[in-house]
């Protein structure tokens, strides 16, 4: 009797002993997405809304013709909005086009969806479907002039990372132009991810609600 009492005692010692260590990596994992990553984190997401492209699984974009033309488009209204320096207007007799590097637009690629040397590969193998909405040339893609569209921003109020690694993300979006501070429900997930040495995320998935304005 007093063998089986033993028992029974070393079972919940060791099943206490497993619950704590599991509470204290969950606590870990929560402890590590502080106020501050998670504000890295919205303006991680921001890149994204910005450009329009707010509701999309990237594994659904890539396997597409038309997924391939917003992530081109992706690329290209990034570096529009965040770096305009790396673009060139260019004046013709009928249309306005702005020419961007392919090495540029490659470079936000692997920043943001971890999709390295992209245009290279997969897109450059299909020019009859991107015309006439943007013109590979050599080394460079050419896009029709484009007025910027409202902001939008994403705030990550809450992280926490899943069982495969990758971190769930959600927030709200928000609108600086409007003076508008909280407008759709969003959710996303991406991996960590290293770019130039640095740790950021790679975007899998990101979700928000039909526009509250």
């Amino acid at each position: 009797m007093s063998r089986n009492r033993s028992i029974v005692e070393k079972f919940f010692r060791y099943t206490a002993i497993g619950l704590t260590a599991a509470a204290v990596m969950h606590a870990s994992y929560a402890a590590e997405f502080n106020s501050e990553t998670m504000k890295k984190m919205g303006v991680f997401l921001s890149n994204f809304t910005e450009t329009g492209l707010r509701n999309f699984n990237l594994s659904e974009l890539t396997g597409t013709d038309q997924g391939i033309q917003q992530i081109v488009m992706f690329a290209y209204n990034h570096i529009r909005i965040n770096t305009p320096a790396k673009y060139i207007s260019e004046a013709q007799e009928y249309y306005n086009l702005n020419r961007v590097s392919e090495k540029d637009l490659n470079a936000v690629l692997q920043r943001y969806m971890d999709l390295d040397g992209f245009l290279s590969s997969r897109a450059r193998q299909q020019d009859e479907f991107i015309l006439p909405d943007y013109i590979n040339t050599l080394n460079t893609w050419e896009f029709p002039d484009q007025v910027p569209d409202l902001a939008e921003y994403v705030e990550v109020t809450s992280a926490s990372r899943q069982d495969d690694g990758t971190v769930l993300m959600k927030g709200r979006t928000y609108y600086p132009d409007l003076n508008i501070s909280s407008g759709s429900k969003c959710e996303a997930v991406a991996k960590p991810h290293k770019y130039q040495n640095k740790d950021t995320w790679a975007i899998i998935s990101l979700h928000c609600e039909p526009y509250q304005i």
